[in-house]
């Protein structure tokens, strides 16, 4: 402290970084395993993991985040929390999570059971069949089977950037909550 204003040491500061990278990639990795697991628990299970894991994301992202943010406020920084670092730990380990789990669903659809994507469309487009009375009060027709045959068009890489996305919108949501919640 010079003529009363406070120096921060880089040293401290990196090392600040390195812990927050460390702690925001290991819990979004296990955050990646978990889905992984869930994933194909379903698969093995016959049922469409694209159809049914949506539920588990907010499960896994929101317990990821939490544990995240409180090891790193609890073991690594003293106790204390900023906002700031609330929010840059959720992000990492939201995107880790959304990215990673997004390029083995990839790979799944691609290299291990393609069918997993036929019949992720095909049981849209026999809700959109089922349903079919009511979304006409919503839309016209022309409008409804253009609908059906952008569903019958849905790729792979429709399905990535469904679970990044998917992902984001869940983490940054309670990534601020948690961010607040657990500041000290």
């Amino acid at each position: 402290m010079e003529n009363g204003s406070l120096t921060v040491e880089p040293v401290i500061l990196n090392s600040t970084k390195n812990t927050l990278l460390q702690v925001s990639i290991k819990f979004g990795l296990i955050g990646v395993l978990l889905s992984i697991i869930l994933f194909m628990a379903l698969y093995f299970v016959d049922r469409n993991p694209l159809i049914n894991s949506k539920f588990f994301d907010f499960i896994v992202i929101p317990i990821m985040i939490f544990f995240a943010i409180k090891e790193y406020r609890d073991y690594e920084n003293q106790g204390k929390l900023w906002f700031w670092q609330g929010m840059s730990i959720g992000f990492i380990n939201y995107m880790t999570i959304g990215i990673f789990s997004a390029l083995f669903v990839g790979t799944f659809i691609v290299w291990i059971d393609g069918q997993v994507l036929m019949g992720f469309i095909n049981n849209r487009v026999d809700y959109l069949m089922t349903h079919k009375v009511e979304i006409l009060k919503e839309m016209n027709e022309d409008r409804f089977i253009e609908t059906i045959e952008n569903v019958k068009k849905i790729s792979t890489m429709d399905v990535l950037w469904d679970q990044i996305l998917r992902k984001m919108i869940i983490g940054l949501f309670l990534t601020i909550i948690l961010s607040v919640f657990l500041r000290k």
